[in-house]
């Protein structure tokens, strides 16, 4: 049963580094769509004196808040699924139990997977040429 329930622990911890992997894939996608929609707003920003920085703060600042909402909606979820027994046989019931610790570090390498996917399109969107995105339509 140890060895189960350890090949479980591993199999779960698996998908949990894939599914910050594909989040992080997902917030890339959608900033570089999000920043490739608002290039003539970047280029008003760089117009007026917002430095390169400035929009590299603004946009990581933006997908902090997106990864900031999915990790508090998931955690009282977190909690209430550790908080259930599952039948796993006749007599036999497992209850995960999910230490703090465990949460905390699992919620910081969403946040840090997300910012590091955040980094290019940020990068990108504070490299734009203020003329040419002023001129884009």
């Amino acid at each position: 049963m140890g060895q189960l329930v350890s090949a479980a622990q591993i199999g779960l911890g698996i998908l949990a580094g894939v599914s910050a992997l594909v989040t992080a894939l997902w917030l890339y996608d959608t900033m570089t769509i999000s920043l490739l929609q608002r290039i003539k707003e970047i280029g008003i920003m760089r117009a007026v004196g917002f430095k390169r920085r400035h929009i590299m703060t603004l946009v990581i600042t933006e997908a902090l808040i997106v990864v900031t909402i999915g990790v508090l909606a998931a955690t009282p979820l977190l909690f209430v699924i550790s908080a259930v027994s599952f039948p796993v046989g006749p007599g036999l019931s497992l209850k995960l139990a999910i230490p703090p610790y465990t949460a905390v570090i699992s919620a910081f390498i969403v946040v840090m997977a997300n910012i590091l996917g955040v980094l290019g399109p940020a990068y990108k969107a504070s490299r734009v040429n203020v003329v040419e995105a002023l001129r884009y339509e």
